[in-house]
């Protein structure tokens, strides 16, 4: 489980090499949160928790990968496969403007509002799939999971002080 001053930024899917390298899935690709040997913590799926140092380089094709100080054999390496890797929230930059962490949305109430009308309440952001344009899951209490594509025409109001998300009404669609 997370703190709330964290941030989950990679998980280890793999073993690279035969020096106990690891390969990382990024959450965000772009993100230069590890680009220079840092401190993280690492956090077993059963909850386990160490503080690693750890460096990225590029690998083969797409893939990134890792050296975590105290590791040196594939087989050692493989133990780690399914760990995630945690920074504190503030060794993330700010987002830009019209830009926002996921994990700052999730578990947001989603409302749906149609023009001058009042918003109602719809469900919450369960989940994110990123793409060439977000998903956005949204749990609602009635109908499930509903899907919606986070575009400028469907979000109408991102407002994470007062703790909301308002979209265009009907905006939304049911998971079949």
């Amino acid at each position: 489980m997370l703190a709330p001053d964290e941030v989950l930024v990679a998980s280890i899917n793999g073993v690279f090499g035969v020096r106990g390298e690891v390969r990382l899935f990024l959450h965000d690709r772009q993100s230069r949160t590890l680009a220079k040997p840092v401190d993280v913590t690492i956090l077993s799926p059963e909850g386990e928790r160490r503080t690693v140092r750890i460096a990225i380089r590029s690998g083969a094709g797409k893939r990134i990968i890792a050296k975590i100080d105290g590791i040196d054999t594939p087989e050692v390496a493989h133990t780690y496969i399914g760990w995630n890797v945690i920074v504190p929230r503030s060794a993330l930059p700010a987002p830009g403007k019209g830009e926002y962490y996921i994990h700052d949305l999730l578990d947001l109430p989603v409302l749906e509002q149609e023009d001058d009308e009042e918003p109602t309440p719809l469900g919450k952001l369960d989940d994110v799939v990123t793409g060439d344009r977000d998903i956005w899951v949204i749990a609602t209490p009635a109908d499930g999971d509903m899907f919606l594509m986070a575009s400028p025409e469907n979000v109408r109001l991102v407002d994470i002080e007062g703790g909301r998300l308002v979209v265009r009404k009907g905006a939304a669609a049911a998971a079949e």
